[in-house]
């Protein structure tokens, strides 16, 4: 597998270069293409897919928009096309918003309906979160994590869904999770009492 090749833009348009390497013309479709210019040398990153009905050569400027097209496409219901069209969009901006859960600003993307865009976020977040060096999506994934754990033993112990839900809004996410199950049993416990009284 070629993993890059360095030459030059001989032609571009809206979607293609044509890009010539030691001698040797490439047609490739080349997401977000006003950032390269023709008749200038550059270093592409490649990714060729070739089955029964198409074979085509996709281009990338950097490694990780390579990385990011290729968890895109291994995604249930994403195929080159739209993982392209997502792209389009500028890589590192899709990056962040995966990394943050932007599930509202990923659905803006054509051909985006909100089943995909939350199949990227729960696939693709936590590791996009890491890839991008992002802080605050780090400790939100982090923080998703113990919400969703807090849940499940919540769930466990007998509380319904309602109590639970209510409770894991105030809890303070700064703290374990074993932090976590008890402040919001505690919480429960309050609510439950207030209504005994209110009913009383």
């Amino acid at each position: 597998m070629v993993l890059y090749r360095i030459g030059e833009i001989v032609y571009k348009n809206n979607q293609n270069l044509i890009f010539e390497s030691q001698g040797v013309g490439y047609s490739i479709i080349f997401p977000d293409h006003a950032r390269v210019e023709a008749k200038q040398k550059h270093k592409l990153y490649l990714y060729e897919i070739k089955n029964d009905y198409t074979w085509s050569l996709y281009g990338f400027k950097d490694f990780k928009e390579r990385l990011l097209f290729v968890d895109l496409i291994n995604l249930n219901g994403i195929g080159p096309r739209v993982a392209f069209n997502i792209l389009n969009q500028g890589w590192e901006k899709i990056a962040s918003l995966i990394a943050l859960g932007k599930v509202d600003h990923l659905i803006e993307i054509p051909y985006i309906n909100p089943r995909i865009a939350r199949l990227v976020i729960s696939e693709l977040q936590d590791k996009w979160a890491k890839m991008t060096n992002n802080i605050d999506a780090q400790k939100q994934v982090k923080n998703s994590n113990l919400l969703g754990e807090a849940k499940e033993t919540l769930k466990m112990l007998g509380f319904k869904a309602a109590q639970i839900d209510s409770a894991l809004t105030k809890v303070d996410l700064n703290q374990d999770v074993e932090s976590m199950i008890e402040e919001a049993i505690k919480f429960i416990s309050q609510s439950g009492a207030h209504n005994e009284q209110l009913s009383a």
